[in-house]
């Protein structure tokens, strides 16, 4: 089937849970809780039913622009009175980054294939909001993100199953950085392991599917 590269071949949503890490013993220090969550929604090209010249140099990777919104509400900050602080008076509050919300392009690359199953690895790359950046004022042991706008940066290995024609679902394990590349500070940088669940629908009818059976 002829396509254009930019013409979506899939429309996808997935949800996901899991952890801020904590990346050294700073961070660890005034770290009180870390869970996450999120969904996702997203536009997604397969070169495997729409091949281009290049697609089989590559085992037919394919491409996606999704919208990813996670909930950083859970994620909790606290520094407790402790000489390593210096001058520094603790607050009676806890921080937090609130919501952050990506637009990120990314690239799937198969390394295995069986039947209707594949294996392989992902990269996506974006920009961010946060919706809670650290202020002095009200936020300010969020040392985690240091401005409204961020590079978002992400990378996952996944497994995919088709379950027909149309539908197939998709797992990640998936990590995703956010920060602002130390353009403003305090600015540690989000980092979080996010385990993702991904359903998709193929919209063609006329798809020719020889390698997803």
């Amino acid at each position: 089937m002829k396509s254009s590269f930019f013409r979506p071949t899939t429309v996808e949503g997935g949800v996901f849970v899991g952890h801020v890490l904590s990346m050294d013993r700073y961070q660890r220090a005034w770290m009180e809780r870390g869970g996450s969550r999120g969904f996702h929604l997203g536009l997604r090209r397969r070169t495997a039913t729409a091949p281009d010249g290049y697609a089989a140099d590559y085992n037919y990777p394919e491409w996606s622009v999704n919208l990813q919104l996670t909930d950083y509400s859970g994620v909790k900050m606290r520094k407790r009175p402790s000489p390593d602080w210096g001058q520094a008076v603790p607050v009676d509050y806890s921080s937090s980054p609130g919501q952050v919300i990506a637009l990120a392009v990314s690239f799937s690359r198969p390394l295995w294939r069986s039947g209707s199953w594949q294996m392989g690895y992902a990269l996506e790359e974006g920009l961010a909001f946060c919706t809670r950046p650290y202020a002095k004022a009200d936020n300010i042991d969020n040392e985690l993100t240091g401005g409204h706008w961020l590079i978002h940066f992400g990378a996952s290995l996944y497994g995919a199953k088709r379950l027909d024609r149309h539908w197939s679902v998709r797992g990640d394990l998936a990590f995703r950085h956010v920060s602002n590349g130390a353009t403003y500070r305090p600015n540690k940088g989000l980092n979080a392991v996010l385990p993702t669940l991904t359903v998709q629908y193929d919209l063609d009818e006329n798809a020719d599917f020889h390698l997803l059976r």
